[in-house]
Parts: structure tokens; C-alpha cells; sequence
């Protein structure tokens, strides 16, 4: 009796497939499609576009000269409040910074990049500066390294001192601006 009762229930289940569905072709729903997607490229590319230039418009030259923005950066940091809070290691990675990218400007060295050794074996057959000029900054490089990388804490006079080099530095190695109008 249990066969006969699922057999019953087995034909009754059991049907034939159905046929295949024909789904319409609406071409005006594809052309939606299409008008989408090419309105969201033309989005994306507006946008992409919108955000470089942007970009390039904050990575532009200030009108400022290398010596110029030097001197305002290293007046900041002097008159900053690191040295009160005794915050070494950020006075000296401002004030090596400050100096890089004065180089950088100047003299078209890619400084920040650099190590202190890869910068100064740069400069050594360099005719930009002379052989005092060099030791100075060797001296500063070195001085700033030992704050920044060996945790040492330098006293007032050799702040003072690293921080008179630094100002040295963009003296000396100032290129004078040559006068359109001469």
C-alpha cells in the first residue's frame, strides 16, 4: 500500500518541463543601460580629473625662492614652543628638514630622499659649494642625526649651535637672483 501511495503522489509531482520563457528584447531598456553606464564613465573621469588637478595645483612651486621659504621655516621653528617642551627629536627632524629641502630647491638635489651619507658623497664633487661649506653641513648632518636616530639629548649651546649652522648654511649658499630688467 505505501508503494501504490507514493507512486500516487510521484505521478502527481511529476510533470513535464516547461517550455523556455521568451523574455522580450526591449531595446530601449538596454539604451538606458548603455546611457548609464557611459554617464557613470564620463562622472568617474570628471572626478578623476577634477582630483589631479587639484593635486597639481598644491604640488606647484610657491612664488617664493629656496632662501626665502628657508629663512620663514627655520624663524617658525625657532620661535616654536618644541625646545620649551623639550621635544628634541622633532626640533632636529624640522630643523634637518628645513635644511633638505632648501638644498632642494636650490641646488636641485633630491635631499629628502637621501641618507645623510648618500647627501653627502652628492655634494663631494659638487662645485655649489666649497670645502668649508661642506664641512658645515657634514657637521650639521651629523649633529642632527645623533638627536634624531641616537636618542641623545643635547644641551642649550649645542641647539643653539645647530641651529646657528642651519642659518649659516642658507646664507652662505644663497643664490642671488640675476634682474630681468639688467
Amino acid at each position: 500500500m505505501r508503494r501504490t501511495v507514493m507512486r500516487k503522489w510521484m505521478a502527481e509531482e511529476m510533470r513535464d518541463a516547461k517550455p523556455p520563457v521568451d523574455i522580450p528584447f526591449h531595446f530601449a531598456f538596454i539604451l538606458v543601460i548603455l546611457l548609464a553606464l557611459l554617464g557613470g564613465g564620463i562622472l568617474w573621469f570628471f572626478l578623476h580629473w577634477w582630483r589631479r588637478r587639484g593635486l597639481k595645483e598644491r604640488n606647484q612651486p610657491l612664488s617664493k625662492d629656496p632662501w626665502q621659504r628657508a629663512c620663514e621655516e627655520l624663524e617658525a621653528l625657532i620661535h616654536s614652543d618644541l625646545l620649551a617642551k623639550g621635544n628634541m627629536k622633532e626640533y632636529y627632524l624640522r630643523l634637518s628638514g628645513i635644511i633638505r629641502r632648501y638644498f632642494e630647491g636650490q641646488f636641485s638635489i633630491k635631499a629628502l630622499e637621501m641618507t645623510t651619507e648618500e647627501f653627502l658623497i652628492h655634494l663631494k664633487g659638487s662645485t655649489d659649494l666649497t670645502a668649508q661649506q661642506k664641512d658645515v653641513l657634514k657637521e650639521f648632518l651629523t649633529s642632527c642625526d645623533i638627536v634624531k636616530f641616537a636618542r641623545y639629548a643635547p644641551g642649550t649651546d649645542e641647539v643653539e649651535r645647530s641651529t646657528q649652522l642651519a642659518r649659516r648654511l642658507i646664507n652662505e649658499t644663497r643664490k642671488e637672483e640675476k634682474s630681468v630688467l639688467s
